[in-house]
């Protein structure tokens, strides 16, 4: 079992970076199934980097989500492959699941350096330091921060600089410093493409995804930009405020690779902002066409619908777009303003009823729960999508992930018992409970499964059903969440 005392901090150094072995593990959710995962992109960025510095370096995946015995396919990976280091991905909320991957990390192999990187140690890397078995953190993107830990690493305990950029390990008296953030790559152009030979494409193919839907059989998700200069206060600032833009050909000659190479025949689009610019929307759209590529586009993670106007949303229909996602979260003037999201919804309106008469697929995404939300507040969200000619809706409960601006904002309105409940692990949009329940009284689920009756009449399931385009796939996947959903609802929280 490895410690943290110094007499006993026998992490292994002095490795060949060209000689060594990297396990990327994504971890698995405290509530979900192993039927839903979609393809962990920024793992497959880091291994693709890696191999372009550290020609020689071996990288395995290994995403637990879709694992049945989780940590016994963790434990058997380090035993039988022997990597150099374990790298988890982290979101907040996995601490109670990172304490015990590491302590199984440690235990099958007391050498292996156990590292994290994501968007927990990004912006809580406190808890860190209560977390034995993690040797180090990386804060910010990975690409160069944790390529300089494995060369920080490769030349032993004498490399270690006394405050590292973007990466920190825990020293000999077990003490884990906080690092300034690692570098923004300004031109992402020049980052490697991802290990897409680290996945099984197919497997995730079948599975359970962001978009739910899928219209072809082979899809790949593909992010044209990093960074987005809103200030919506429940996001993770993981990628900074200022928009960084890959080069339209740049983005064509990866899809086309997709395309030749892997026989992808659907990207989705998983930008947080990626109709930030109009004419690139257009030269993106421009090159798929003149190049032929076959493909079917949706945009799982939404578009700003108040910059999509009717000439850009046929472009995009017109390049193989099939669906097109609008996040709207809340209905309320008050809280689009609260929650500085600041969407024109009458503009988000117009495109939406553009969109779906084109025939595009139409989703929308809407949030109850904010702090200081009020049940006529919560009344006008869940009634706006019936009203809309929208194909489909997504409710979520808000959770105020620890690190963003929301989570500062709900401890400052609520009582000491519900800052406590807060911290629970309510990081899963399956999990029983949420905060917001907690804390008033307000039964949110009730509230959602009263949308989707007032949305799907039966005229609209009928209209939805046929614009499906896998049908057989669908209903698989829908028997799922209902599965799912209704296993979260008889869990208790810890």
């Amino acid at each position: 079992m490895h410690s943290t005392k110094p007499e006993e901090n026998d992490v292994a150094w002095n490795f060949i970076p060209s000689q060594a072995k990297i396990l990327l593990v994504k971890p698995h959710w405290l509530w979900g199934s192993t039927h839903e995962a979609s393809p962990p992109m920024g793992l497959l960025y880091l291994s693709s980097s890696l191999k372009n510095r550290f020609p020689g370096i071996k990288t395995r995946l290994l995403d637990l989500r879709i694992e049945k015995d989780k940590n016994k396919s963790l434990g058997d990976m380090i035993h039988h492959w022997k990597p150099d280091i374990v790298g988890f991905l982290c979101l907040t909320g996995d601490q109670p699941i990172l304490l015990e991957l590491s302590n199984i990390a440690k235990q099958v192999n007391p050498q292996v350096h156990v590292c994290c990187g994501g968007p927990y140690p990004t912006h809580c890397p406190e808890d860190f330091q209560d977390m034995p078995h993690v040797d180090a953190i990386v804060r910010g993107e990975g690409e160069i921060s944790f390529g300089n830990l494995v060369d920080c690493l490769s030349k032993g305990p004498q490399a270690n600089p006394p405050q590292p950029e973007g990466f920190s390990i825990r020293d000999s008296k077990g003490q884990l410093s906080i690092p300034p953030y690692g570098p923004l790559i300004s031109d992402l152009d020049t980052i490697p493409l991802p290990d897409w030979d680290l996945m099984d494409i197919d497997l995730y193919a079948q599975l359970i995804q962001i978009n739910i839907l899928l219209a072809g059989k082979r899809f790949m998700p593909v992010f044209t930009s990093r960074g987005c200069p809103f200030h919506c206060v429940y996001c993770h600032n993981m990628f900074g405020k200022k928009v960084r833009l890959r080069s339209p050909k740049n983005i064509v000659d990866e899809i086309e690779l997709l395309v030749k190479k892997y026989t992808v025949d659907e990207i989705q689009i998983y930008d947080d902002i990626f109709n930030i610019d109009r004419s690139r929307v257009f030269e993106i759209c421009d090159l798929i066409i003149d190049r032929k590529l076959k493909i079917k586009i949706s945009f799982p993670n939404a578009i700003r619908g108040d910059m999509a106007d009717d000439e850009m949303i046929l472009k995009l229909k017109q390049a193989g777009a099939y669906m097109i996602t609008f996040a709207i979260e809340t209905a309320s003037p008050r809280l689009q303003t609260y929650i500085q999201k600041n969407l024109n919804i009458d503009k988000t309106i117009r495109a939406i009823r553009f969109a779906n008469s084109i025939g595009l697929i139409t989703r929308a995404y809407f949030m109850i729960g904010f702090p200081t939300e009020t049940i006529d507040e919560i009344k006008r969200t869940i009634r706006l999508p019936a009203r809309l000619p929208l194909t489909t809706i997504s409710f979520f409960s808000v959770i105020p992930f620890k690190g963003t601006v929301l989570y500062t904002m709900a401890r400052k309105n609520i009582s000491e018992r519900g800052r406590h409940r807060l911290d629970q692990p309510h990081a899963s949009f399956f999990a029983p409970t949420t905060y917001y329940s907690d804390v008033t009284g307000i039964h949110l689920r009730k509230y959602i499964l009263i949308s989707y009756f007032m949305f799907f009449t039966p005229l609209r399931l009928f209209r939805y059903f046929l614009k499906i385009p896998r049908k057989i796939l669908y209903l698989k996947q829908v028997r799922l969440i209902l599965q799912m959903g209704f296993s979260s609802g008889r869990k208790k929280l810890p």
